[in-house]
């Protein structure tokens, strides 16, 4: 597993930062306006120290950002895994988010490529939906190093979203459940080293200095105290919580190499004293830990903040008393038409359909001619288990994915499917006046008469016919009569030798194609 994150606030006020960059650097800048909400919860926590054990459900808008030319967005299935992480890990909290009213898109290359921008700024801001958190998702950023943050707009909350790189959205990876910790007032256990990561010499071993590194002309950022480890300034210093040690952000150049092994008996603090910092604490920056996780003082004050934010938090308040009805969605797509590694006869438009999915309300298709669906896909969500794909080349192998999904469950995960084209070309577009029809029987004997049983939503006319898998017509009859409703037409097999082909009902509006074995 992966954690890498980075939160950016836009600013009132001068912040002085250290010439030294790190490659998980941290830009934060509101930290006052974030202290002080989480100042509140404490005081609003100690009054109410007993945590209801009920699920909270929050509303969650995913903005798919593309480049103006449409190219570079992030595929939707990384979405729905990353939502999956996230409920997965705020699980415990009795916290589950739900996607509300579908995803959001949108083209904007200052947007995609630069959010942090003037203009990227502006078009997020005017896309940001009200009362719901807003998960803005580009391809990258200009700066380097930066994966995601949140920004707040203080004062007003004018932003009040996170913005997560297309590389980070995934499940596993942990920058969005950081920028989620920040979004409910928790600050860094290292708060006052965001831009100064601990350096024995220039802060010395036992550390010399009383008084973070960073600041700011805002307080309480220019005044935030180095951590203890006795914990005798633990509810001023710091990330003013006291079950969360002490930490110097080592996670990047003094330890940055180690990743999440425990943390050396090297460094101590003004006292002297060892620091031994959580490694696996979701808001520090420590990477590759098998799993992270919140203090039971965070766990509590991101309670305590969305219970606030649930209740009044001006323009930005999040809706809440929604549950959502959906079943869990717990399995997998089956039955995949066509079925995997078949070659089919045809190629031009072809139709995909599957078992539909329990509790599935949506499912996610996405088809390329690689498997790792990275060449040119195309993809759509369809709220039907079925999906057409246009356009396809003939004797070409194509690989197509669907993941099934409701609001509230995404963990079900994607069933991968291939299939190769043919030479015999067909369009399968669908005729509007017909709602469906079947050949029975199916297989057939030859000389057996065989049925198209036809249900149909208006009357129209077509040609009906029968071809091989070359195209040849064998077949035909034309100007037949469909009325609205059920409809029986009779097809002759005389003639036709043992094996597959294609019985074609053709209109004005569209063609219509299924196979006939005969046996």
């Amino acid at each position: 597993m992966k954690k890498i994150f980075i939160t950016i606030f836009t600013l009132v006020s001068t912040v002085v930062m250290s010439t030294a960059q790190t490659s998980n650097f941290c830009g934060t800048t509101e930290f006052a306006s974030i202290a002080a909400r989480l100042k509140a919860n404490k005081a609003l926590l100690a009054k109410n120290p007993v945590q209801e054990r009920e699920v909270k459900w929050v509303p969650m808008k995913f903005h798919i950002i593309s480049k103006s030319d449409g190219t570079g967005a992030v595929q939707e299935h990384r979405v729905l895994d990353m939502l999956c992480g996230l409920n997965e890990f705020f699980a415990p909290l009795d916290i589950q988010f739900y996607i509300k009213d579908g995803f959001n898109y949108f083209s904007n290359t200052a947007a995609a490529t630069d959010p942090q921008s003037a203009g990227g700024t502006t078009q997020m801001k005017a896309k940001k939906v009200k009362n719901v958190v807003n998960v803005f998702l580009p391809q990258s950023f200009t700066k380097p190093g930066l994966l995601g943050y949140y920004t707040e707009g203080y004062p007003g909350y004018q932003n009040d979203f996170l913005v997560v790189k297309k590389s980070q959205v995934g499940k596993g990876i942990y920058t969005i459940e950081h920028e989620i910790g920040h979004f409910f007032s928790l600050l860094h256990p290292f708060n006052g080293w965001e831009d100064n990561d601990y350096d024995p010499s220039v802060h010395g071993n036992p550390v010399k200095i009383l008084t973070a590194p960073n600041f700011s002309l805002d307080p309480p950022f220019n005044a935030v105290p180095v951590e203890f480890v006795d914990q005798t300034n633990c509810e001023i210093a710091g990330d003013l919580i006291c079950d969360t040690p002490a930490s110097y952000n080592f996670a990047n150049n003094y330890w940055g190499a180690k990743g999440c092994q425990p943390m050396d008996q090297s460094v101590k603090d003004y006292h002297g004293d060892v620091v031994n910092p959580d490694e696996e604490n979701l808001m520090d920056y420590f990477n590759g830990c098998a799993s992270y996780h919140l203090s039971p003082t965070q766990a509590n004050l991101v309670k305590t903040d969305l219970t606030t934010r649930f209740a009044t938090f001006g323009p930005q308040k999040l809706n809440g008393g929604y549950v959502p009805t959906a079943d869990l969605v717990t399995s997998k797509v089956t039955a995949p038409n066509p079925a995997h590694q078949q070659t089919i006869s045809n190629f031009g438009d072809i139709k995909l359909d599957w078992e539909d999915v329990p509790g599935a309300t949506h499912y996610f298709v996405m088809l390329d001619v690689t498997s790792s669906f990275s060449f040119k896909p195309v993809s759509q969500i369809v709220t039907k288990s079925e999906w057409t794909a246009t356009g396809l080349a003939k004797n070409k192998k194509y690989n197509w994915l669907v993941y099934p999904f409701n609001e509230r469950s995404t963990c079900a995960g994607p069933a991968v499917f291939e299939f190769t084209t043919g030479s015999w070309a067909v369009s399968t577009t669908e005729i509007k006046e017909l709602d469906k029809w079947t050949l029975q029987p199916n297989p057939a004997i030859s000389g057996m008469d065989v049925m198209i049983n036809a249900t149909t939503i208006d009357k129209f006319n077509a040609s009906v016919c029968v071809m091989d898998i070359t195209g040849k017509i064998l077949h035909t009859q034309s100007d037949v009569h469909f009325f609205a409703g059920d409809n029986t037409v009779k097809i002759s097999t005389d003639n036709l030798a043992s094996g597959m082909y294609i019985v074609q009902i053709k209109s004005l509006s569209g063609v219509s194609t299924k196979k006939l074995v005969i046996e």
